[in-house]
C-alpha cells in the first residue's frame, strides 16, 4: 500500500515526498514580489529633511507638479511628504532633486528584487531558497 502525497504539490523522488524546486521557486518569487511591493509603498528620506513615498505613482505626481509649475512660469511648488505634511515654496530645482531621490530609491528596490530573482534561479536546494529573503539581502 502506498502512502499518499502530503499535498498535491508533492512528488515522489527517491522514495521521499518532496516539493519540486520549480514549485518552491514560484513560491519564493511570489514572496519577493510581495516584499518589493510593500517596500515601495513605504517612504524614503530625501535631502530636504523629510521622507517621501516613492512608488511610480508618487514619482509621476511629483514630476507632473514640476512640469505644470514650469509650464506656468512658477519657480516653486509644494510637496506633500509621507506623513501628509505640506512643504510649501519648494524651489523647482529642489523638487527635481527630490524626484531624482525618489526615483533612485525605486530603482534600488527594483535592482534588489532582480538580484533576488537571480539568486532564486541559481538556488539548487530548498535550504538555499529558504535563505533568500528581502530583509536579509
Amino acid at each position: 500500500m502506498s502512502v499518499p502525497a502530503p499535498t498535491p504539490r508533492h512528488v515522489l523522488e527517491g522514495g521521499k515526498w518532496v516539493i519540486p524546486m520549480d514549485s518552491l521557486r514560484v513560491d519564493k518569487r511570489e514572496e519577493i514580489n510581495a516584499a518589493h511591493a510593500a517596500h515601495v509603498r513605504g517612504s524614503t528620506p530625501v535631502s530636504l529633511g523629510f521622507s517621501m513615498q516613492f512608488d511610480t505613482r508618487d514619482a509621476m505626481m511629483v514630476r507632473g507638479a514640476i512640469e505644470l509649475a514650469q509650464a506656468m512660469g512658477q519657480s516653486s511648488i509644494y510637496l506633500t511628504d509621507s506623513e501628509n505634511v505640506n512643504h510649501v515654496d519648494v524651489p523647482i530645482a529642489d523638487a527635481q532633486t527630490v524626484l531624482m531621490e525618489m526615483m533612485a530609491a525605486f530603482a534600488t528596490a527594483h535592482a534588489k528584487k532582480q538580484a533576488l530573482r537571480g539568486a532564486i534561479d541559481a538556488a539548487t536546494t530548498p535550504a538555499e531558497l529558504d535563505a533568500i529573503g528581502w530583509d536579509n539581502a
